[in-house]
């Protein structure tokens, strides 16, 4: 299959045998074979709470004239689907699936040939249908809870599957007279007023969803506190009473108090001092002041804990010291150019990552390794340098970037290189190479084809009917090396042909154009390589073009194996046609030819020269 053979035929006889004689070539045909297995795309293999109405689809294969689909409930199963064929890649179940159930699935590409071999099945499982939820835990306030505080809000675990929760509360077990039903979102509920002191509240929290409610849910309760009091000191956490070093964005952090409110906070830099802060409500256990505090600096914090009943009483204060030194910055990264980048534009600039704590960074530049005759220690705010002139062309430069701040600068950061561009110079002249100078021929239908420039962005072509004329194309441009010009050639008439190469630095100089000259065309040209005789009146027979000129005519066909099983002198493309019926070896069951590839031999007369045309023809049917 898919071989070229060259056969020679040579007549002989007792004086000798045929000199020159012509031989042919045939190429045989490639054999269809299976396609390869699919990939399925969905669901993915071991895919869980997949839809009951999901399709399957996967891949196409190429060669597949369809695909065989199997579906079992057990591995290598067909108990759902046995072999179904598909044309496409997309299979919708008829009904949907079973719920929680693993399915799985096996897709056969397959043709004429065969179908493919091995392929991998995949498996998948189900969703589970919708069902009502389950009951959930009231988390806050604590079944059987006291000194409950009048403010405080219901809170519950979140229930799997549940859309929201209905509240009920009353002052008597199973009662709903302050809260009887009320759908809520989420998992807090907090009363528009404060709870009653001193009350006993019975709370039933049931999620819901679309399936129904939970059933049987447990019923807390709680009681309120009863008379508030101001509550106790906090305890200061962080930072430590007598800490050290303290950074200088340090935030201030205690303990909650029971029944605070909120937390007055004060700081001076001197015992009892308010200068700082004075007095500030805090809402929460955390400080954090406006701005850093001062370097080697000592503060006196109190926090006091309020709420309505008043303040408390008698908290302690604690002190804590900043720290004194500044450490120098750590080196930063180069992000551009990379290092050892090529072909750097002329204008780039040089960009680095921010050091933190550094106050700027000294630049230095220079044309060879650790040199600085470009620049020296150039400092830069920011993390970006854009040298004053363009860089030089075709150079390399050494870059070195040094973060720094009051305490100094990095150490032994590392320097990197990059080398710039070579500016763009117009391209060199191309070589016409079809058609050739001074040659002439029957048409261009090949095209004009030239060889690629280097640096070339394009190509501007040029037609005229006189030397260095452009008449008939004027400067197109073309990205290629080949242009197919939309004009019709007249014959014997000269044509003169230019090719220039331009890319953003100009074109190129000097270029030569050819002589191009179109000769009448004489030839028998094959304009079909194949009829379908079916009788829908469209290529139903063999159309020779050109065979009308050259009357003395014959038309041979031949079998794939030799044999000659049509042939037709004066051929004329309308009652002397071959239309895919034998009129050779008709005894030996020649008739209507079958689809395949024939061969064949047409020979005519030429300036009184016998020519002669071979090839291959293919029948469709």
């Amino acid at each position: 299959e898919n071989t070229t053979y060259y056969v020679t035929a040579i007549p002989y006889n007792a004086a000798g045998e045929a000199v020159g004689c012509t031989g042919i070539s045939f190429t045989t045909t490639t054999l269809l074979v299976a396609p390869e297995c699919t990939t399925i795309t969905g669901p993915e293999d071991g895919a869980t709470d997949v839809g009951l109405g999901a399709g399957i689809t996967w891949t196409a294969a190429d060669g597949a004239d369809g695909y065989r689909i199997s579906i079992g409930t057990s591995a290598g199963g067909t108990n759902v689907v046995d072999g179904e064929e598909v044309i496409g890649t997309t299979y919708n179940h008829a009904t949907d699936w079973e719920e929680n159930t693993t399915y799985y699935v096996t897709v056969i590409p397959y043709n004429a040939a065969g179908e493919a071999d091995g392929c991998d099945e995949i498996s998948f499982t189900t969703t589970t249908l919708l069902v009502a939820p389950e009951c959930t835990t009231i988390t806050g306030p604590e079944d059987g809870a006291t000194d409950v505080g009048l403010g405080a809000g219901i809170t519950w675990t979140a229930a799997d599957g549940a859309d929201g929760y209905r509240i009920s509360i009353g002052t008597s077990a199973g009662g709903t007279n302050v809260v009887d039903g009320e759908e809520v979102i989420g998992t807090t509920y907090n009363h528009a007023t404060d709870w009653e002191e001193n009350t006993t509240y019975y709370v039933t929290v049931i999620p819901y969803n679309a399936a129904g409610e939970a059933d049987g849910c447990a019923e807390v309760s709680f009681t309120t506190t009863t008379l508030l009091v101001a509550p106790e000191c906090t305890t200061i956490t962080g930072p430590e009473d007598g800490a050290t070093d303290v950074g200088l964005g340090a935030g201030i952090t205690w303990t909650a108090a029971d029944g605070a409110d909120g937390y007055r906070i004060s700081i001076g830099t001197s015992a009892g001092g308010t200068n700082v802060v004075d007095g500030e409500e805090v809402i929460g256990t955390t400080y954090n002041h406006a701005t850093d505090w001062e370097e080697n600096t000592t503060y006196y914090v109190t926090v006091i804990p309020y709420n309505a009943a008043g303040e408390a009483d008698g908290c302690a204060e604690v002190s804590f010291t900043t720290t004194t030194l500044l450490v120098a910055p750590e080196c930063t990264t180069i992000t551009g150019p990379e290092d050892g980048a090529t072909d750097v534009g002329l204008g780039a600039g040089i960009t680095w990552t921010a050091a933190d704590g550094a106050d700027g960074y000294r630049i230095s530049i220079g044309t060879s390794a650790g040199g600085t005759n470009v620049v020296d220690g150039e400092e830069v705010i920011g993390t970006t340098y854009n040298h004053a002139t363009d860089w030089e062309e075709n150079t390399t430069y050494y870059v070195t970037v040094i973060p720094y701040n009051a305490a100094g600068e990095a150490d032994g950061c590392a320097e990197i290189s990059f080398t710039t561009t070579t500016l763009l110079v117009a391209p060199e002249c191309t070589t016409i190479i079809r058609p050739r100078d001074g040659e002439s021929s029957i048409s261009l239908n090949d095209g004009i084809a030239w060889t690629a420039v280097e640096g070339a962005e394009g190509y501007h072509v040029a037609i005229g009917t006189t030397p260095s004329g452009s008449d008939l194309v004027d400067a197109d441009i073309v990205v290629g090396t080949t242009y197919h010009p939309k004009i019709d050639f007249k014959e014997n008439t000269p044509y003169y042909i230019r090719v220039i190469p331009f890319n953003a630095a100009g074109e190129a100089t000097g270029c030569s154009e050819l002589r191009f000259l179109i000769i009448p065309d004489t030839r028998i040209q094959r304009t079909k390589y194949g009829i379908s005789p079916n009788g829908d009146g469209i290529n139903d027979n063999w159309q020779i073009d050109g065979i009308e000129r050259h009357p003395e005519n014959s038309v041979a066909v031949f079998s794939r194996w030799g044999d000659l099983v049509f042939f037709l002198k004066d051929y004329d493309n309308q009652s002397k046609v071959f239309d895919g019926k034998a009129n050779k070896l008709t005894r030996l069951g020649g008739g209507i030819l079958p689809a395949g590839t024939y061969f064949f031999v047409i020979e005519y007369k030429e300036d009184n020269t016998l020519k002669k045309i071979e090839g291959m023809l293919v029948i469709k049917r």
